[in-house]
């Protein structure tokens, strides 16, 4: 990928310029600037095109104004990026905050095996409601999208990580339980070659 296509991946979609929602285009200014020195692992694009890919599957399937901007924040709380629990409160509320929770794993798992880990988190994503589901659907597609091809050490750990979860998200909606199994599968696929 050449500088300028990574230039130009950083501006937001057009539809989330301009959500007719202020909160909405607030939070996409926010994540922006919270993200502003951040690359995505696997990548190297800035990272803010992540939480960018993840509204914009919501926003299409016709996501409420606190779940897109939750999946804004979906990653904050837990990559160090100057995002408190009590900061995203004060600036967007408690529903956003109660739906990225549970999205996160935060300190009170640190310490604990990354097995036994990834099973509490994966227990509690399945417990939560429905624009949770709706978030971290969007968010394996967008993650596992080409993750085979850009990273086949890291796809090695993150697909079984996430084949369980994929499986368990029900409660989302059912165009993002379809592209997310088939994602999975394609890339699965991919790593068997």
């Amino acid at each position: 990928m050449t500088s300028l296509e990574s230039t130009i991946k950083v501006f937001p979609p057009e539809a989330l310029r301009t959500h007719a929602s202020s909160k909405v285009q607030l939070a996409v200014q926010d994540a922006a600037e919270l993200y502003a020195s951040q690359y995505r692992r696997y990548t190297e694009l800035p990272y803010v095109t992540h939480p960018y890919g993840v509204a914009m599957r919501l926003l299409n399937i016709g996501a409420d104004e606190p779940t897109l901007i939750a999946a804004l924040f979906h990653s904050a709380l837990d990559m160090n990026a100057g995002m408190s629990a009590s900061m995203l409160r004060r600036q967007y509320g408690e529903e956003v905050l109660s739906l990225v929770l549970p999205l996160t794993e935060g300190p009170a798992l640190a310490g604990v095996p990354r097995a036994e880990r990834k099973r509490l988190y994966r227990e509690r994503l399945i417990a939560a409601e429905p624009r949770v589901h709706d978030i971290k659907l969007a968010d394996i597609i967008d993650s596992l999208d080409g993750i085979v091809h850009a990273d086949l050490r890291l796809a090695k750990v993150y697909l079984p990580d996430h084949e369980a979860l994929v499986k368990g998200l029900v409660k989302g909606h059912p165009a993002l339980q379809q592209e997310a199994r088939h994602t999975f599968t394609r890339e699965r696929s991919r790593l068997k070659r």
